[in-house]
């Protein structure tokens, strides 16, 4: 009986457990049944309440209940539809609300979280302004102000197709109405994708994860430790903030130490915002932004900007900004390092603005005040290429309503140097004072300073210049809207060494009035002195940098009592090739010839009376490419070695009978005057001289022939006695009088070959004696005597003759 009663207690017991289970079940099926038909009802109110706050049209396609792990509501297919479209904007394959039911039960739909999954959108901004790109293509104002759309649109056409996720629209039309509230406290998005639509390009960017904690009422939506992290087009972004606040009747916008990194490069800002998006107040800063990477970007933005082909560059700041009725106010530091950008090229080191103050007042006028520091600056232009070592200085920038921009200030420059390709300088040291510049609003520029120079270097093939000691310049630089340059003034130097020709010239100083345009340079000197070889000498010059070629102007170069004037150009191709025209007036060739042959070491003196000379060559090897054509006359003899009238002289006393009466004695000229003149060309180290007339007191010489650099000669010529040269020795000579009588002159032919010093001047006997073979002498002509030989000749005439003067050493 016990057992029976025992087993029939345990039947009774299964039975009601599953009587019991069957009864939670149905219960269940039954609950989950109106809990459906609840949430059903709900759907549209919850899309009614989310339509309102937004001011745009949004749709639910399913919403469901959920227990685990967090009570509340799953919405998937939302749709938001901007007004006036039918075409969705927005979409999102699944909404979270996490519910606070306690609110539930006091009819409020309080969402402590909302999390949507995989929302996406598209912004165009092609207009200027945001908008709200549909999914489809249709595109449509984004937001709703104070009940009026910002942009009334004509009702678009249906879409072909309704995508899958989209539901039409419900219309609440229930007679009692239940009043729901949202009031969401955490909102959190995963897998969002949003497109930027400018230009014809587009830009995504993919939130993996954004979270904030919300505030929300009538005016203000508080955003409190909003995070974010994804990618900008690829490239990592993180985003963090202690508050961000919204307030949507004032249109202010506050960040509370927010921080964003982009890639390598990051920011950091507290600010307060008007009108969403203009300065009111705050601070901005990065310690690091990595150019490269944020060049990449702008790319995107404008392909062709210069900024864009940065190759390193590290840009750092920290700005304060303040906002008010009058002007805005924006202050703080500024550096730049390591940057290049290789399409100018351009390289600089590091550029700061360690203190600068922007202000804009409200009438579009503004202004900047900033100290300045450059560091290792290099730029290259077309052909021109500049650097800096150092810089610095301070700025003053206004720019007044009409767009017209002045600035004032100065700068101190250590080591800035110019390379043109041909000519280099370096190592210029120099204070730019009394800063004046103006750009009109048409975009022309001029620019005044003062320059104070401390030291230069300048080198090219023909010249090089050394250590100014002073170099001082008032300067007007004019850039003309239109393009070109020009830069105008005098410049004082002083105390530099230029070197040319191998020689160098000490001391230099002068007033040199500069007028430098693009493609042309110009330099005229005025005073301009220096020493050379222990003397002063004063130069005019007149020279100019043209595209294709240097040019001397009208220029001279005074060593009293010489003054040559000359003139010319050198071509700046691979041959620079040169031609100059020289007029020279009692040159001293003691001075001169060392510049013209600094391998020639004898020395010279005299006068060049004048010299005029058009000669070419190419600077690579002047002195064996020269060539050219001119003309000299030399008033008093050059050479200090070599007496050209006593040679002539000794010569002529070698001949037959002549010899006794022309002697050095009888022909000497007390003050050696006479008078030289020639025409000359030059080839290959070579001078050919023509036409050459060598006037004495007593006799003349006519010749030519030809002196290399080496001053070998090689030449011929004749010299002619007149009868006033033999006065009364000739009456007691019948032959004499005979050949006066006759032509009224004797001309004898002579040779002079030799290395100057070494010249041997000899007569042309066969040839004299040729020529006069028909004169008579005791009986017997000239033409018998050269049987006879020289020496009956000297014997004849040794009575007569004087001695052989020496050749001066």
């Amino acid at each position: 009986m016990n057992l029976r009663s025992s087993a029939l207690q345990r039947s009774i017991k299964l039975v009601a457990l599953l009587l019991g289970v069957i009864l939670v079940c149905v219960l269940s099926v039954e609950l989950w049944r109106a809990a459906h038909t609840f949430l059903e009802s709900l759907r549209p109110r919850i899309a009614r309440s989310l339509s309102d706050t937004l001011g745009l049209e949004v749709n639910l396609a399913e919403l469901d209940f959920s227990v685990y792990p967090t009570p509340g509501l799953r919405a998937k297919g939302l749709s938001i539809t901007p007004p006036g479209s039918c075409a969705a904007a927005v979409k999102a394959e699944e909404l979270i609300l996490i519910l606070d039911y306690a609110a539930l039960l006091n009819r409020k739909l309080h969402v402590s979280m909302l999390k949507i999954l995989e929302p996406s959108a598209a912004i165009s901004l092609e207009s200027g302004k945001p908008k709200l790109k549909a999914l489809d293509g249709l595109t449509t104002p984004y937001l709703k102000r104070e009940g009026q759309d910002l942009c009334q649109m004509e009702e678009p056409s249906m879409p072909s197709s309704t995508p899958k996720s989209a539901a039409p629209a419900i219309t609440h039309t229930s007679s009692s109405p239940l009043d729901f509230s949202i009031a969401v406290e955490t909102v959190t998005l995963s897998r969002a994708k949003l497109e930027l639509l400018q230009s014809g390009r587009k830009y995504e960017l993919f939130l993996e994860e954004f979270r904030t904690d919300l505030d929300w009422d009538d005016e203000t939506l508080t955003l409190n430790a909003p995070t974010l992290s994804g990618k900008l087009d690829q490239n990592p972004l993180n985003f963090n903030a202690s508050r961000l606040e919204l307030n949507v009747q004032t249109k202010m916008v506050a960040i509370k130490n927010a921080e964003l990194k982009l890639n390598k490069f990051q920011l950091r800002a507290d600010a307060q915002l008007r009108n969403w998006c203009e300065p009111e107040r705050g601070q901005i800063s990065s310690t690091s932004i990595d150019l490269p990477q944020l060049s990449s970007l702008i790319n995107r933005y404008s392909p062709k900007s210069a900024i864009s082909s940065i190759k390193t560059g590290k840009l750092a700041f920290d700005l304060n900004f303040s906002g008010g009725p009058q002007a805005d106010l924006l202050t703080g530091k500024l550096s730049l390092t390591d940057f290049n950008l290789p399409s100018y090229p351009l390289t600089l080191r590091s550029l700061a603005l360690d203190k600068f103050s922007l202000r804009v007042p409200s009438n579009g006028a503004w202004s900047l005040d900033t100290p300045l520091r450059l560091q290792n600056f290099t730029i290259k232009d077309l052909k021109d290429a500049y650097q800096l070592e150092r810089g610095s200085g301070s700025i003053s920038i206004k720019m007044a309503p009409n767009k017209q921009l002045n600035a004032t200030g100065n700068l101190a420059l250590k080591g800035f140097g110019f390379n043109d390709g041909t000519t280099k300088i370096t190592n210029i040291d120099a204070d730019l004072s009394k800063i004046a510049a103006s750009v009109s609003p048409q975009g022309s520029i001029t620019v005044t300073l003062d320059l104070a120079g401390k030291s230069l270097d300048l080198d090219h093939d023909a010249v090089t210049i050394r250590g100014f000691s002073s170099l001082k310049a008032p300067l007007k630089i004019e850039v003309p809207a239109h393009g070109g340059y020009l830069i105008s003034g005098p410049v004082s130097v002083s105390g530099a060494k230029i070197t040319t020709l191998k020689r160098d010239f000490r001391d230099v100083s002068a007033n040199v009035g500069m007028l430098i345009s693009k493609p042309l340079r110009r330099f005229t000197s005025q005073n301009l002195s220096a020493e050379l070889m222990g003397r002063r000498l004063a130069l005019k010059t007149d020279f100019s940098m043209e595209p294709n070629a240097y040019v001397l102007g009208a220029s001279s170069i005074s060593m009293p009592p010489a003054v040559l004037n000359l003139s010319g150009k050198i071509d700046r191709d691979s041959a620079r090739t040169f031609a100059v025209e020289l007029a020279g007036e009692d040159l001293l060739p003691a001075e001169l010839t060392p510049l013209i042959l600094p391998e020639q070491k004898e020395q010279f003196e005299g006068t060049i009376k004048s010299l005029n000379a058009k000669l070419t060559g190419t600077m690579h090897n002047p002195l064996d490419s020269l060539s050219g054509e001119g003309d000299f006359l030399i008033t008093k003899p050059i050479a200090t070695r070599f007496d050209l009238t006593a040679s002539i002289i000794d010569a002529v006393s070698m001949l037959p009978v002549i010899g006794g009466v022309i002697t050095p004695s009888r022909l000497k000229e007390p003050d050696n005057v006479h008078r030289t003149r020639a025409d000359f060309a030059v080839s290959k180290r070579l001078v050919t001289i023509s036409n050459l007339k060598m006037e004495r007191k007593r006799f003349t010489l006519y010749g030519k022939g030809t002196v290399d650099f080496d001053l070998k000669v090689n030449a011929k010529g004749s010299v002619v006695f007149l009868r006033e040269t033999f006065g009364g020795f000739s009456g007691g000579f019948e032959a004499f009088g005979e050949l006066l009588g006759r032509v009224g002159k004797i001309e004898v032919p002579l040779f002079a070959r030799g290395t100057y010093p070494d010249i041997s001047v000899t007569p042309d006997t066969v040839t004299f004696l040729k020529d006069n073979s028909g004169l008579t002498l005791m009986g017997k002509t000239l033409g018998a005597a050269k049987d006879v030989g020289v020496g009956v000749g000297r014997f004849i005439t040794r009575p007569f003759r004087g001695k052989k003067k020496p050749q001066p050493q």
